[in-house]
């Protein structure tokens, strides 16, 4: 399959500091050879996030207006999106987040840098459009991109830079992904929300952790039921080994027994 490519501009906003850009150039290459895009990503002050090891940890806190009530969990997960009576979807499947979430789309990690599966329906859209906030609402991260991989489940993926944003513990977030269906009308876009935080992990530092290679990162997320961080694990198997058939299968049978069946046997396009 073709090879997409696809070119990062970076900006970086400070009070204290003149404006700083960086141009990067990125060469995604999906499983079986899949092909990316061309995307803007904005970065602004590193935030305050925070993230839960298991599915269903701590409440979130703070003094925040409520997301919409949207019930994407596991066994009982309905469509995230948002559509207009005009919306961009050719096919019936909804997009939609594929990952253990709780109550309004929660997502718990220990991961610095988060990861985000979404499943990107049928849809004549041009573009989509993935935000991070801070529990400020103040946007910390933004990546738009060409829409080329629809009907998969695509990746999200903060880089691990020190330019980039991270996820701190005591801090929620809220993620936004949309498919942009008509640049000239906002309101019609498609989109699904939520929010993260970040727990520690209950063993080992970050540093050991990044360290460590996929296959002992799956391993240990499994054996702490932390199925956030266990999944993007599999998927980082996944990438370094895209012709091992029984990686796939084992990613079937992990969306699978999250409640994610729907998704289990969808192309996965990893950047």
């Amino acid at each position: 399959m073709p090879v997409k490519h696809f070119q990062n501009s970076i900006i970086f906003r400070s009070p204290t500091s003149a404006l700083a850009i960086a141009t990067l150039l990125v060469v995604a290459i999906a499983p079986m050879g899949n092909l990316a895009t061309a995307s803007e990503i904005t970065i602004a002050d590193s935030p305050t996030p925070r993230v839960n090891d298991r599915p269903g940890g701590r409440e979130p806190g703070g003094n925040r207006a409520p997301l919409p009530e949207i019930d994407n969990a596991p066994g009982g997960r309905e469509p995230g999106a948002t559509r207009s009576a005009n919306g961009c979807l050719e096919e019936d499947k909804a997009l939609a987040i594929v990952q253990p979430v709780g109550d309004r789309n929660r997502i718990t990690t220990s991961a610095i840098y988060p990861t985000f599966f979404f499943y990107l329906p049928e849809t004549s859209a041009p573009k989509a459009e993935f935000v991070l906030t801070d529990d400020r609402y103040q946007e910390i991260y933004k990546t738009t991109f060409d829409v080329f991989d629809a009907g998969s489940t695509i990746r999200v993926t903060i880089p691990a830079s020190l330019l980039s944003p991270t996820l701190e513990v005591g801090s929620e977030y809220t993620w936004s992904f949309s498919l942009l269906c008509n640049p000239n009308e906002p309101s019609g876009n498609i989109f699904i929300q939520g929010t993260i935080e970040r727990m520690m992990s209950s063993e080992g530092s970050q540093g050991e952790m990044m360290a460590a290679s996929a296959s002992d990162r799956l391993a240990r997320f499994l054996e702490e039921e932390n199925w956030t961080d266990a999944l993007i694990a599999l998927a980082d198997l996944r990438r370094e080994n895209p012709n091992d058939r029984s990686l796939r299968d084992r990613w079937t049978s992990l969306l699978q027994e999250l409640g994610l069946e729907e998704y289990a046997n969808e192309p996965l396009v990893q950047p």
